[in-house]
């Protein structure tokens, strides 16, 4: 077992473990392929705001315009989780 130097706080630590006792940063570099990316990205969220949009159309005045823009809001929303 050797000690090592933690790059978040500068104390020495075990080779051993994966993250510092002192103040948690990890020691290791975190691999690509752990990191978490959002199905969807910036589609479902111009979906999401389409809907919303539709839904205070259709409320604050016109129905039938507001069912067409969450409809295509709906559209665009699923467009962007199946991408």
């Amino acid at each position: 077992m050797k000690l090592i130097r933690c790059p978040g706080c500068g104390s020495e630590v075990s080779d051993e473990v994966a993250t510092c006792p002192g103040c948690g940063g990890p020691l290791t570099p975190i691999p690509e392929s752990v990191g978490y990316t959002r199905k969807g990205g910036k589609w479902s969220g111009i979906g999401f705001a389409l809907v919303v949009l539709g839904i205070l159309i259709g409320v604050l005045s016109n129905y039938a315009l507001g069912s067409l823009v969450a409809l295509a809001g709906v559209a665009v929303f699923a467009a962007g989780r199946l991408r």
